[in-house]
């Protein structure tokens, strides 16, 4: 954690004086950092992402930081607005990349509201829309580790998931 706060404090520090063209990666980072650590600064930066792609007009850092926080929003429980984030992208204008991560959160948002929910029909409806967001994910990433450990843990295989996982995390 010490390390994760030295990293976010240099990253700061770069800000006054980093070329005004590389800002949203710089703020990308540091939402990254504190994604899953500190979710409303997490938020935050990704706004700052957003907004400065946009003075820049860069599309494609503007659908980063659109993605990152719809996917801040997923951590931080606000579901439906990382939804709505995700539906108000045009898919026809994304990079491959960029829609993979779209589909991974969607998938994600997802899968927790059908673990939340205890009518049986949003389960199902939230079921068919995750198992509809990994496919897509697959179709696109066919050899995508996440998509095939989620599917494996939940055929009851979690030492060949752990096996695919463990280099990802060392």
């Amino acid at each position: 954690e010490q390390m994760r706060l030295q990293e976010i404090d240099s990253c700061k520090a770069l800000l006054k004086s980093y070329p005004e063209r590389d800002l949203p990666q710089l703020y990308g980072r540091i939402q990254t950092l504190y994604y899953g650590f500190q979710i409303d600064s997490a938020l935050v930066y990704a706004h700052r992402g957003i907004e400065q792609s946009r003075l820049l007009n860069d599309k494609e850092a503007e659908f980063n930081a659109i993605q990152r926080l719809a996917s801040s929003y997923q951590m931080a429980g606000s579901y439906f607005e990382g939804l709505a984030l995700l539906d108000s992208l045009d898919r026809d204008l994304l990079s491959e990349d960029i829609l993979v991560r779209c589909y991974s959160t969607y998938n994600t948002i997802y899968s927790a509201l059908e673990t939340l929910t205890v009518d049986a029909k949003l389960k199902q409806k939230y079921r068919m829309q995750a198992d509809k967001y990994k496919r897509q994910i697959l179709d696109l990433d066919p050899y995508n580790p996440y998509v095939i450990c989620d599917t494996l843990l939940r055929c009851g295989k979690a030492q060949e998931a752990y096996d695919i996982m463990l280099p990802f995390v060392q």
